[in-house]
């Protein structure tokens, strides 16, 4: 962790009761996007958010598609500051639980894990279908997180080698602690026994690779949004995930944020 965050200094927990049948949801004070573009986290309708979208705009459409690892190092300092490029921001808060969103207009989902400190309540935003938003997913998904202790989560971008084709992309994948505990993603086997077989009986029926891919993708989709479902449920102390609704993101969710996520699609991996 580092010194880059929303801070948390222990503010009362004003979490959700035990139980309920229509949980509240009160709108955030501070809502966090995610920028692929520079590998940090950052408040929308903050300085720091109208820098990056003049950047963005500066460096044309081709120069975003190509994404973090082709971003001049210079460039992250001069945009974010060199400490902050160096070590990206953390956003800390008590506990309060997560949602999920889906956009009227795009379709795009969105896991939201909500956070309340002394500055009121903040909620980080993320597309569920971005490897950063399934990596929050496996992370809400274990069992040991609680509602209303210290959590911290930050976002970390770095470079891999594509097996499949030698490409380099860059990976983004969430780190979090609940107090001084690191908090382990759910284990993917399941998912990996599955894509498996499926894979089998695309193969056994002569599906062409385009649509196998496709429906694989769909399958991982799926699975990280039940596995949300059910933390959601968890959260708000109900059983089972069909509770958990998808809801209009409203301000969680601004529709220039369907555009954005559609960006750096090279850093994906996919």
């Amino acid at each position: 962790m580092n010194d880059h965050t929303v801070d948390s200094a222990g503010a009362r927990a004003a979490g959700p009761p035990a139980a309920r049948s229509a949980p509240v949801r009160p709108v955030p004070d501070k809502t966090y996007g995610y920028s692929r573009l520079f590998g940090t986290f950052y408040e929308r309708g903050s300085a720091l958010d109208r820098r990056i979208s003049a950047v963005k705009a500066d460096i044309g459409e081709t120069a975003v598609k190509h994404g973090f690892a082709a971003l001049p190092a210079g460039l992250r300092e001069d945009v974010l500051g060199q400490s902050l490029a160096r070590n990206p921001l953390t956003v800390r808060g008590l506990f309060e639980g997560a949602g999920f969103s889906r956009h009227e207009a795009s379709g795009q989902e969105y896991v939201r894990v909500q956070m309340r400190n002394d500055e009121g309540l903040s909620s980080v935003s993320v597309a569920l279908d971005s490897d950063l938003g399934k990596s929050i997913v496996r992370k809400l998904a274990n069992a040991e997180l609680e509602v209303g202790k210290p959590v911290a989560l930050q976002a970390i971008a770095f470079p891999k080698v594509s097996e499949r084709d030698g490409r380099t992309y860059v990976e983004h994948r969430a780190a979090m602690w609940q107090g001084e505990k690191k908090v382990e993603a759910i284990s993917v086997e399941p998912l990996v026994a599955a894509e498996e077989e499926m894979r089998a009986k695309l193969d056994s029926v002569g599906i062409d690779g385009r649509t196998a891919r496709s429906a694989l993708y769909r399958l991982e989709a799926d699975w990280h949004r039940a596995r949300l479902l059910e933390a959601i449920a968890r959260f708000e102390g109900r059983e089972g995930s069909e509770s958990a609704k998808a809801t209009d993101p409203g301000k969680d969710a601004p529709a220039q944020e369907a555009v954005e996520e559609q960006e750096d699609e090279q850093d994906i991996g996919r």
